[in-house]
């Protein structure tokens, strides 16, 4: 059970060949996790950056334009979403 301080955030490249968010959605929803809202758009800057999904404790997000390295792909929106989980924010905070 995700309760108390734990947050966890999954995130996946949009283009990954390896570990498609797809497969990260599958194995999500075997959680049974209750949803809170549908998938929102993301941005850094005025540029979309993906998607994001919240459910209680936990959140996936895909990264739009990425693969399997992430942070190697979209440096700029690894940065803000590492911040962002770090700092408390959500994932839409702008820091850019």
């Amino acid at each position: 059970m995700l309760t108390g301080a734990i947050r966890i955030w999954l995130y996946s490249g949009d283009w990954d060949d390896v570990v498609p968010f797809t497969d990260t959605e599958k194995n999500v929803y075997k959680l049974n996790r209750p949803k809170q809202g549908d998938w929102t758009p993301w941005n850094v800057g005025d540029q979309h950056a993906g998607f994001y999904q919240t459910y209680d404790r936990l959140t996936t997000i895909t990264v739009k334009a990425a693969g399997h390295m992430v942070p190697q792909n979209q440096p700029k929106a690894s940065y803000q979403m590492f911040y962002n989980f770090i700092n408390g924010k959500g994932v839409n905070n702008q820091i850019f």
